[in-house]
Formats: C-alpha cells, sequence, structure tokens
C-alpha cells in the first residue's frame, strides 16, 4: 500500500522538466528566483510567496480547427505564456520538431490527448504573477503536420479567468487543486503560504502524507518598478513619430517586435511597450496613435458695439487660448465666441490653438469704438495651397484703398521675405516663391494702415 500511496501523491503533485507527469519523487517548487517590485521599498501588505498552483489539465481534440494531426501516433503542445497583454510568445516552451519528449502529450481516446503542467513551473514565471494568457499550437513528432484553430491561427486562451477559456472549441482545460502537505518554511512557520516583506534567501520544507519529502529555495531581490511614459504621441502631417521608452532599461519589448529603446511608428494604432530593469522589474505603457495635422489658428471679427464677435477659423486646434487684450483673464473657450470691452480704443487680440502636433498663434490689432468695431478693410481672404511647396498664394477682395505691406515670418520669429506693396484697392493678388525657405511653420503677416492680421502656412 506505501508505494501504491507514493505513487498517488507522485501522480498528483509532480511536473517533470518535460511537463508531463512522471512516476518521480514528490517534489515542491518556489519558481524561479524572483523580485520584489514596488515603487518603494515598503512592502504593505507583504508580498505572499505561495508554494502550491492549482495543476492545468490541458485536453486537446485533434480532429478540430485546421489540423493534419488526425490519426497522429505522437502529439507535441507547442506552448508560450504571454506575460502581459499583446506580448506575444513569451517563456516558450517546446523543441520544434523535435522528438524529445518536451510538451509530449498523452493520448486518453481516439485523436485526443491530454497533458496536465503547473503552469509557473512549465514556463518558468515567478509563482505571484499570473500570465495574461497561453498560446497553443499543437503538432506531430516531427513538426511536419500541425493543429491550430478553425482560421489556422496561434490557439490563445484566457489566464484572467479560472480554468482558463479559448474561443477555441478544440481545446479544454481542467484546474485540478493540489493536495496540501505538512510544509515548514524558513522562518519556522509552518502556513500555507510566507510574507516576505524584504530581499533574502527563502526556503521550504514539504513532506506529504506518504512520507516524502522535497525542499526548495528561493532568492527575492528587491527593486522598483520602471515608470514608462510614452507621452500622447501623434503622427503629424503624415511624418512618422519616434516613440522612447527611456534610457537605461535591461531591455525592451513593443507590441511591434522591436526590442530596441525608440520606434519610429508611420501608420495610426495601438502601441505597447514593455520594459525591464536590472532587477528584473518590468513597467508598461499604452498608446493609441492617431494621425493629426499640425493646429492652425485663425479668427475674424465682427462689430457688436462694444461687444466684439471673434470668429473662429482655426483648423485641427484642440484647446483655445484666447487674448482679448485688455487686462482680462486668458479664455481658454474654444470656438468662436464673444467678449465685451469697458472702453474704446486699439486692443491686440491673440488666439493659440494647440493640439498633440504642436502649436499656433495668430494676433490682430481691434479697434473698439463708441459705434462698435472699426470698419473691416477686407471682406474675403484666401491663402493656399497650405501645406505649399515652391509657391504659396494669396487672394483678398478689398473693401477700401490701403497701403499694405507683408512679411513671411519663421517658427523663430526671423523675417525671411517682406515687401512694401503700397497703395492697393480691390482685388488683390500676390505670389510668393517658396523655393529659397526650408520647409517648416510660418506665419504671413499682413499691415494694412496700422492693422494687422497673421495667417500660419506650412512650408513642405
Amino acid at each position: 500500500m506505501g508505494s501504491l500511496k507514493r505513487l498517488f501523491w507522485a501522480m498528483i503533485y509532480l511536473v517533470g522538466s518535460m511537463g508531463m507527469l512522471a512516476a518521480q519523487p514528490c517534489m515542491v517548487t518556489l519558481g524561479p528566483d524572483t523580485s520584489l517590485c514596488a515603487a518603494n521599498f515598503l512592502l504593505n501588505p507583504a508580498l505572499s510567496v505561495s508554494v502550491f498552483e492549482d495543476s492545468l489539465e490541458i485536453t486537446y481534440d485533434a480532429t478540430q480547427g485546421q489540423t493534419g494531426l488526425v490519426g497522429a501516433s505522437k502529439v507535441y503542445m507547442h506552448s508560450a505564456a504571454e506575460m502581459v497583454p499583446f506580448g506575444g510568445w513569451q517563456n516558450t516552451v517546446g523543441n520544434w520538431g523535435q522528438d524529445d519528449g518536451v510538451g509530449q502529450m498523452t493520448n486518453i481516446g481516439t485523436d485526443r490527448w491530454r497533458i496536465r503542467i503547473l503552469p509557473h513551473a512549465y514556463y518558468n514565471y515567478a509563482a505571484n504573477v499570473t500570465p495574461n494568457g497561453l498560446f497553443f499550437v499543437f503538432r506531430n513528432a516531427d513538426g511536419t503536420a500541425t493543429g491550430k484553430d478553425n482560421n489556422n491561427n496561434d490557439i490563445w486562451a484566457d489566464m484572467g479567468q479560472s480554468p482558463p477559456v479559448s474561443t477555441f472549441g478544440g481545446i479544454q482545460f481542467r484546474v485540478i487543486s493540489d493536495a496540501l502537505a505538512e510544509l515548514l518554511w524558513s522562518d519556522g512557520s509552518q502556513g500555507n503560504s510566507l510574507s516576505v516583506t524584504g530581499p533574502g534567501t527563502y526556503w521550504v520544507q514539504m513532506t506529504d502524507t506518504s512520507g516524502c519529502m522535497d525542499r526548495d529555495s528561493i532568492t527575492v531581490n528587491l527593486g522598483s518598478i520602471p515608470l514608462v511614459d510614452l507621452g500622447q504621441p501623434a503622427i503629424c502631417d503624415g511624418s512618422p513619430v519616434l516613440l522612447d521608452a527611456g534610457a537605461g532599461y535591461a531591455s525592451y519589448a513593443w507590441s511591434t517586435g522591436a526590442m530596441s529603446q525608440t520606434i519610429t511608428v508611420s501608420a495610426a494604432g495601438i502601441i505597447t511597450v514593455t520594459v525591464t530593469n536590472a532587477a528584473g522589474c518590468t513597467g508598461s505603457d499604452v498608446v493609441n496613435v492617431p494621425n493629426s495635422t499640425s493646429p492652425v489658428a485663425g479668427f475674424t471679427v465682427a462689430p457688436q458695439g462694444f461687444n466684439i464677435q471673434f470668429i473662429d477659423n482655426s483648423t485641427s486646434g484642440t484647446t483655445y487660448s484666447w487674448d482679448y487684450g485688455d487686462g482680462s483673464p486668458i479664455s481658454t473657450v474654444p470656438g468662436t465666441n464673444s467678449h465685451a470691452y469697458n472702453s474704446s480704443g486699439q486692443y491686440t487680440v491673440c488666439l493659440t490653438v494647440t493640439n498633440s502636433c504642436g502649436t499656433d498663434s495668430t494676433c490682430q490689432t481691434v479697434s473698439v469704438g463708441a459705434i462698435g468695431l472699426a470698419e473691416p478693410w477686407f471682406s474675403d481672404f484666401d491663402l493656399y495651397p497650405n501645406p505649399a511647396t515652391d509657391q504659396l498664394n494669396l487672394d483678398i477682395e478689398l473693401q477700401k484703398p490701403i497701403s499694405l505691406t507683408w512679411r513671411i515670418i519663421d517658427a523663430q520669429g526671423r523675417v525671411v521675405m517682406h515687401e512694401n506693396a503700397g497703395r492697393v484697392a480691390g482685388s488683390f493678388r500676390k505670389e510668393f516663391d517658396l523655393q529659397g525657405i526650408s520647409p517648416g511653420m510660418y506665419r504671413l503677416l499682413l499691415v494694412a494702415d496700422g492693422r494687422s492680421i497673421t495667417r500660419s502656412f506650412i512650408k513642405h
């Protein structure tokens, strides 16, 4: 009877190096050495490192999905743990095409196969960690035939549920709770787990009801969780954006497959990065990178006595800042709005618009009097194409003759082109030759009889 009991307990507890049930001495495992990862060194509550983990029984029906394994004499489970969302195949177990027993399943009936594993020991991750999911591809002994899901994709199971759940009906899971035995920890306690409050080496000794004994130790290091911030990037005006996860980490894992500190993104979508520091602690960030265009600020004014209406002509702005020029608080009201002035005079009104691609500003001099805004000097204004390449066109309909000068100003405030157009009237058109200036953001400033207006444009 003693030998039968020992065999029974071995079948309950053991996961061999190949992830299969085998008749060998009972074994206890704390998993690989790990790190206590926290934003600071005060771990409260203490991290609990448990000696036991429920076994996971995986059953595969070789007749399901897109499969070449019907009638196979051997079936292997080629599998991996997905440690973080979008992490893909990680901690892979299985030697593809080799008939070496690693991941070999047991036949339990016609075209039905089964394996039982202790997940953290099988995939070699810390016992206190829960993966996001598991990946599977089943194969025959030499890898010439495979079994995948109904769409010929790798099979995925959600580890956030117990038992795990897969949308593929050809794989089933069962959680088998391991019977607890007598435990003795390095601090003399005998509970099912040990509270770890600092770095060091800890051990546990198990004695099962058949008298089988085993012991395992784990070294715990102390480290901090990396704080990764990719910001709020955007692909601006079609130009690729650089994402930087920060320097000094031991490894980088991007959802694109890159393993560098930085990547260049040219297509909109969700991007994830996971970094690991020297202590083995990981941190992640997820961003949704949109397509966007640089903001262009613009507005016109309409007289309403001392209450002036500002008509918003901006494009691509997400936040607004209005400075009405009279000392009143800055307004963040988006779009068209009005402002009441207390006295007549000339006021410089500036609008700044911002989005993830940058900031743009424009200013106008507004005359306010007892009868309201001074008569506007144009009725129509068109600056095109924007963005421009070699030539920029200005079309403006003037309501009365004016003396006009213009300047093109770069992002650093330097005047790169200017001209005094003299006295003009009616329909006025100007063609600007941009071949001599560098690509970038510029501002066209028009000054007419002491009043000014600006429009921004992009030179490619």
